[in-house]
């Protein structure tokens, strides 16, 4: 569980769906509406708060679309973050 402070200023908490420990990365797969509209409940988008999430936990979050829901894509954007 990771706190962050959004941009209203509140303090929240957010849990990815997966981590790989082997990288050291989670992994968070969000349907199509959380990754181009704002989400409802927060009023920003989940792209947004995993954004920050990121910056103020100093972690890597891979964002997964019903596209690439498939190991050859999240083994490709894993090699991307390990840069």
């Amino acid at each position: 569980l990771f706190h962050y402070i959004d941009p209203n200023g509140i303090d929240r908490t957010y849990q990815a769906d997966f981590y790989l420990p082997d990288y050291n990365i989670y992994v968070d797969p969000k349907n199509d509406f959380l990754i181009n509209h704002n989400n409802p409940r927060y009023g920003f988008k989940d792209v947004e708060k995993i954004s920050l999430v990121m910056k103020q936990n100093n972690i890597t979050v891979i964002i997964l679309d019903k596209n690439e829901l498939s190991w050859k894509n999240l083994k490709s954007k894993i090699l991307q973050s390990l840069g």
